[in-house]
């Protein structure tokens, strides 16, 4: 079983702390490590975005599926990869802005509340396989990739505790395919799912998503209140909870594990949303809510975001 580094899920370092910029002119964004750390910087000229989302509002207000085209064509133009590029997986997050690095610029605090960046994650295909991603903010600015330093002297680079419990630090984990190709280890909370998902018990939803043929088929600020009705009545969450980051992955359905080579196409488009919701001062419990394509709750995961990081073994 051929492996992969994932480089996006885990192994992302955050200079939230320092409240730094590698570029006097360049938010940074995230880091991440690959073969080398580097990160995604945005120009503070195009901050805010012109677009905002408040999920309680309105619907999401990028078509996923366009965006993922744009996402794509940019990596074969920019990075010159002509190999097929597969969707896996979609991170979206409020972005997190240091209040300093904004009076230091005459901005406030109020135009940042509802500002989101999205991540495209692509399987690269073929003999040279791998990972890449494209970030974008919700008017479809494009963040710039570039390496640096995590010694930096201009900034403080430390795990980013915003994951699933267990997961930090800079070593990406290896990633595994399973038979029918599909990559495996994308997220912690749904290998945990992975028996239940290939079990007999498990209906399938009929709703599958192809982002090369067809809009997403659950609108996002439904699907944030979706998970915030469970939370309020299954566990009795405290309603100051708010969507603070929201997970779309690609999962194996058991029918694919049956299906032959004809019928697997059939079978590829899988998906579940993770909502994850919290304080709005990133502190206290985390709840991920699984949710399926026909509007299902799978499970609720939670995270204490005031526990120490620590390294996934």
């Amino acid at each position: 079983m051929r492996s992969i580094r994932l480089f996006e899920t885990v192994g992302v370092i955050s200079a939230f702390l320092s409240g730094a910029s590698w570029a006097s002119d360049d938010l940074f964004l995230f880091g991440a490590v690959r073969d080398q750390p580097y990160g995604y910087y945005v120009a503070w000229s195009a901050l805010p975005s012109k677009v905002a989302w408040a999920p309680e509002k309105g619907p999401f207000p990028v078509a996923l599926d366009r965006e993922a085209k744009r996402a794509e064509h940019y990596l074969a133009r920019e990075n010159g990869i002509t190999n097929e590029l597969d969707l896996i997986a979609i991170d979206i997050h409020r972005l997190v802005t240091p209040r300093h690095l904004l009076e230091k610029r005459g901005l406030q605090a109020a135009q940042f509340t509802n500002q989101w960046q999205i991540r495209y994650i692509f399987d690269v295909r073929g003999p040279t396989s791998g990972f890449r991603q494209v970030v974008m903010l919700l008017d479809g600015t494009i963040a710039t990739e570039r390496p640096f330093s995590i010694t930096s002297p201009n900034a403080i680079a430390t795990p980013d505790q915003g994951r699933t419990k267990g997961l930090s630090g800079t070593e990406p984990p290896t990633v595994a395919r399973s038979a029918a190709g599909f990559p495996t280890g994308l997220h912690k909370d749904l290998d945990a799912n992975q028996d239940y998902l290939e079990s007999e018990s498990f209906l399938v939803p009929a709703v599958q998503w192809d982002p090369r043929r067809s809009r997403f088929p659950l609108e996002l600020s439904e699907a944030c209140s979706i998970a915030k009705r469970w939370l309020l009545t299954e566990r009795e969450v405290s309603s100051e909870v708010v969507p603070q980051e929201i997970h779309i992955f690609r999962y194996q359905a058991p029918s694919s594990l049956r299906a032959s080579a004809e019928q697997l196409d059939l079978e590829r488009h899988h998906w579940v949303v993770v909502v994850r919701h919290g304080l709005a001062r990133h502190s206290g419990y985390h709840y991920s809510t699984h949710i399926l394509l026909d509007g299902r709750v799978m499970q609720v995961t939670a995270v204490d975001m005031d526990a120490p990081p620590h390294r996934h073994e």
